[in-house]
């Protein structure tokens, strides 16, 4: 309910919620879930976000890791890394529930053993904001705000093609404090 539009991702992670909830409901019909699912997508369109907001529906804990606080370094420190992350993933039972995500702008140049199954084997895109989901995500962040009844969301998500919820998220607040001068 925190994230407005991304509709199709969010049907794509409803089955991952439940797994994290009660694998044993999936398990016992002999499903494996994915050990992984990796967002991506241009930058600031809420693929953190969504990760947190599936941890926080499933009741679970979010644990956030930059790769680039690991992967800096030399080409040896990076694949040392990559195996480590590896080795974990593959030692995941399938039925702990758990389930790590990851996010990325760069798709392409992650090494495929990452992409394969039985690692990150649910690859999701999160793009930019159609027009209604655009609307939506305005109408979220102007909870709260005085707002002039001129105001026009709908007016506004169709001038704000290309922006990303951040850049949304930015707009109204900047306009908030330009308010407030």
């Amino acid at each position: 309910e925190q994230i407005a539009g991304n509709h199709e991702v969010k049907d794509q992670v409803e089955d991952i919620i439940g797994f994290i909830k009660d694998p044993q409901k999936y398990t016992q019909l002999g499903a494996r879930m994915p050990k992984g699912l990796i967002f991506y997508g241009p930058p600031g369109t809420g693929k953190t976000l969504m990760a947190k907001a599936i941890a926080k529906e499933a009741g679970v804990p979010f644990f956030s890791l930059s790769g680039s606080d690991n992967l800096s370094g030399s080409n040896e420190e990076k694949d040392q890394t990559l195996n480590a992350l590896l080795t974990e993933m593959s030692g995941f039972k399938h039925d702990e529930g758990i389930v790590v995500i990851a996010a990325t702008n760069r798709l392409e140049l992650l090494d495929d053993a990452l992409l394969r199954p039985g690692r990150f084997d649910r690859q999701i895109e999160i793009g930019y904001p159609d027009q209604g989901a655009r609307e939506q995500i305005i109408k979220l962040y102007l909870q709260g705000k005085p707002i002039s009844d001129e105001v026009d969301s709908e007016k506004l998500a169709r001038q704000t093609v290309r922006f990303t919820g951040a850049m949304l998220e930015n707009l109204l607040n900047e306009a908030a404090i330009l308010a407030a001068k």
